[in-house]
């Protein structure tokens, strides 16, 4: 543990700083299952694209509240989760036809493949 100056441990949050008052001792935050959220995703969805079509930002907050709104009961925990896959899918690339393109020989890459 770093000291200051004066010997004495940082203060955080109007108290000396110490690494047993960290959740679990310590120790990082168990990995997120996404099964605990997979029900809830094609609301997230929905949500998505209701907050797109108002000019809405898509936040965690919004996201909470437009599930809600759509019926749903979500925490904020799951709300976050929620996001992360939503903001996720938004960096996958659509793969499909119009995603292949034909080889130099005119041929589709994908007819080569012998099963």
């Amino acid at each position: 543990m770093a000291a200051h100056d004066n010997g004495a441990p940082p203060i955080v949050g109007g108290a000396p700083w110490r690494p047993d008052r960290l959740r679990g001792g310590g120790q990082a935050a168990p990995p997120l299952d996404i099964r605990t959220v997979a029900h809830l995703i094609p609301a997230a969805r929905a949500a998505r694209a209701t907050l797109a079509s108002d000019g809405r930002s898509l936040s965690r907050d919004n996201l909470a509240n437009a599930i809600r709104g759509g019926g749903h009961g979500v925490s904020n925990e799951r709300a976050s989760l929620l996001l992360k896959i939503l903001k996720a899918e938004q960096d996958v690339p659509a793969i499909g036809p119009a995603a292949v393109r034909p080889g130099p020989d005119g041929l589709d890459p994908l007819s080569e493949v012998v099963a």
